[in-house]
């Protein structure tokens, strides 16, 4: 059971953008990360709608929480599966109107993004290009430049059924997502591929940094809120 400031924030996360949904629990102060309280896998087969209500009540009891102690709700804007989007939009919605407190919504792709920069002491790359499975012979790529103080820039969204936009004389690293085979990329010493698949976890953490941030606070935005659906697909 958690022990607390009761000044401290409870932070939930949801992600749901791909079969395997994940929730997590951070507590926080002045809209910085402090502590992971819980991290949890809701299902690994897609049946969101099942499960993630139920897991979210067990996640809550094991910690000694409620839903009336969360002040802020937090998941992806895509890429990923339509259906999985709008089911942790649509669940958040409903949590938040309830609880009158913000949604925040940012990019997976600059989640994952800023995950593996921050376990790098170094940079040593130009580009970094966040690939998502759309569909066995189809993916989705967001483009991001390092910048010389190591902070991330995302030059474009796009979509590939080959793997010829990896090719050019720079340093490249590429991170993949469960789903995309890592065998088929093209070897090239000047390419680094590495799996960095999105869970809950690396929303909440990549809030304070997120240039895709966006927070909905009133009512009416709440309704207008809307996934970014690129690339999606239904698992």
């Amino acid at each position: 059971r958690l022990n607390m400031n009761d000044l401290d924030e409870i932070w939930l996360s949801v992600d749901l953008s791909s079969p395997r949904g994940t929730l997590a629990l951070h507590r926080a102060k002045n809209s910085i990360v402090l502590d992971l309280i819980l991290s949890k896998i809701i299902t690994e087969t897609g049946d969101h709608s099942e499960c993630f209500i139920p897991q979210l009540e067990i996640a809550l009891k094991e910690c000694g929480l409620s839903v009336s102690r969360i002040s802020r709700f937090i998941t992806t804007s895509g890429p990923g599966s339509f259906t999985g989007l709008r089911i942790a939009l649509a669940s958040l919605k409903a949590l938040a109107y309830v609880k009158r407190c913000p949604i925040e919504i940012l990019s997976g792709s600059e989640a994952r993004a800023l995950k593996w920069a921050s376990k790098q002491s170094q940079i040593l790359c130009d580009e970094l290009q966040v690939l998502t499975h759309i569909t066995s012979d189809r993916f989705a790529s967001a483009h991001f430049k390092v910048n010389t103080d190591s902070s991330l820039q995302l030059i474009a969204e796009t979509t590939h059924s080959d793997w010829s936009f990896l090719s050019g004389n720079r340093s490249l690293v590429v991170l993949l997502d469960d789903r995309i085979n890592v065998i088929a990329l093209p070897s090239d010493p000047s390419i680094v591929v590495t799996k960095q698949p999105l869970i809950a976890t690396d929303l909440a953490e990549a809030l304070a940094k997120a240039t895709t941030r966006k927070t909905v606070e009133s009512l009416s935005d709440w309704v207008q809120l809307v996934p970014n659906y690129f690339g999606s697909t239904r698992f």
